[in-house]
């Protein structure tokens, strides 16, 4: 167990301790590094987050530096805005200074594990739709939502 926990919205702690109470350094809460911080914290080390099993569940893992507010703060910077997020540079990878930056939500988006579509794929989508499969079919066939393969197909995604 780290010396020094990352808050997890007042749960326990593997300890038993509450953890607002051990965790002791200076912090402000309303502000959007703050909270990009503890959100961080609690998808990888509260169990009880419903995110837990994508992040800490599956072994994705916070630098020990990065326990201390203070010294995510200084690595990342402050935070550049609304619409920006920290985002893991390889999805897969931990959250560690060469591995994290602030990501707008676009950039998120096509760093996510789930996006499994290339242009590539796309222009299958396509002609695959003009030979006589249907959104669902190809929604079940390439992994991904009807409403997403509509968009492709629309042209609204994955443009040429």
């Amino acid at each position: 167990m780290p010396d020094e926990p990352c808050p997890d919205s007042g749960t326990q702690l593997n300890c038993g301790m509450p953890a607002k109470l051990i965790h002791g350094h200076a912090r402000r809460p309303k502000s959007p590094e703050y909270r990009a911080w503890s959100n961080m914290c609690d998808r990888c080390l509260n169990e009880h987050h419903p995110n837990y099993k994508d992040y800490g569940g599956r072994g994705i893992v916070i630098c020990q530096s990065w326990l201390k507010f203070e010294n995510f703060i200084a690595d990342m910077g402050s935070h550049p805005g609304d619409g920006y997020s920290i985002g893991r540079i390889d999805p897969n990878g931990n959250y560690e200074p060469l591995n994290c930056r602030w990501e707008s939500w676009p950039e998120q988006g096509r760093s996510r594990r789930s996006n499994k579509l290339t242009l590539s794929t796309a222009r299958e989508i396509r002609m695959l739709h003009r030979r006589g499969y249907s959104n669902s079919e190809l929604a079940r066939e390439f992994g991904v939502n009807a409403s997403s393969i509509s968009k492709i197909i629309a042209g609204k995604q994955w443009k040429e």
